[in-house]
């Protein structure tokens, strides 16, 4: 629904094309889950129907304002929006401004589970490839996001931060591998990620940077976004 409510122009170069950084290329969005009074239907193992009672909304962020421009303003022209194939109409758009980061530790609550994960072989044979996801209980997990963001910057910005200097952390604050344990199948492909409330410490300026683009991977397939969480609010 996002590629098809932007420029054609824009949409191919996301889509097909993206911001390089060596072998790697990001789209540089992401965006929530649906949010709205709704009920799970299971129709049948593995299949289930959403029905929404109200009307429903989420969020979309990108460092790259020509996404929000273009999507907005396709938003508001008032034509219908496609959605898995079915036809909802715009009732508002909302610009939120973001944030004001410092060096003081943040608390966040993920809007969309965050992933992030490694893949190698058990052997010299292609076909024994394993892929693992990192729980954020793993000290790696916060190691791999950091790296992750980095390479996002400088694809991004083409200006790389020094990697060793660069101070970014991530660690969970009320956690359950359990409840915050999510399994998504994404186009036949099995995807592990975790929502929650975590803490980020470290440079303001990837802080923001993470704020528009999302934490981890598969940003622009629904993973990794995050707003601030105050204390208080729902766990």
């Amino acid at each position: 629904m996002i590629y098809t409510n932007l420029s054609e122009k824009l949409s191919d170069f996301l889509h097909n094309h993206g911001f390089e950084y060596e072998k790697r290329t990001f789209k540089m969005f992401t965006f929530s889950r649906l949010s709205g009074k709704h009920r799970i239907h299971n129709i049948r193992p593995g299949q289930c129907r959403i029905v929404f009672y109200s009307s429903f909304y989420f969020y979309l962020s990108s460092p790259f304002e020509q996404i929000l421009q273009e999507f907005a303003n396709k938003m508001v022209s008032g034509t219908p929006v496609n959605l898995n194939g079915n036809r909802f109409f715009l009732s508002s758009v909302q610009v939120l401004m973001p944030p004001v980061f410092d060096m003081n530790a943040t608390p966040i609550k993920m809007l969309s589970p965050i992933t992030i994960r490694s893949t190698h072989n058990e052997d010299d044979r292609e076909e024994t490839q394993k892929t693992h996801y990192y729980s954020p209980l793993e000290e790696e997990f916060s190691q791999r996001i950091r790296l992750n963001l980095l390479k996002k910057y400088q694809a991004f910005s083409n200006r790389a931060f020094d990697i060793d200097g660069a101070e970014f952390e991530i660690k969970p604050l009320y956690f359950s591998e359990e409840k915050n344990f999510n399994l998504v199948t994404y186009k036949g492909f099995i995807i592990k990620g975790y929502t929650g409330i975590y803490e980020l410490t470290g440079s303001r300026e990837l802080k923001q940077f993470a704020w528009d683009c999302g934490l981890g991977e598969r940003n622009s397939q629904g993973f990794g976004m995050f707003d601030i969480w105050k204390r208080g609010e729902e766990v």
